[in-house]
């Protein structure tokens, strides 16, 4: 999936490496602190938002995936 190369950031190079082992709860917390810290501005959320939606879909957080799926909605691309 595209949205995965937001993981090359070197500061998340552990979250890359979590998704690689497929511990995609741990890549979705990570990526989740990552978001906070940023402060990212709206037009950049969306893309976020729905990688952090497909980590948590796939670490069995149904609930977090749809708020973050439709969070992910709520802002024009």
């Amino acid at each position: 999936m595209g949205h995965y190369a937001l993981l090359s950031a070197p500061e998340l190079g552990p979250a890359a490496e979590a998704v690689a082992d497929e511990d995609f709860a741990t890549a979705a917390a990570q990526v989740a602190a990552y978001v906070r810290e940023q402060r990212l501005e709206p037009a950049e959320q969306p893309r976020w938002r729905l990688l952090l939606a497909t980590l948590r879909e796939k670490a069995g957080d149904v609930s977090g995936a749809i708020e973050d799926y439709e969070r992910a909605g709520a802002v024009p691309w």
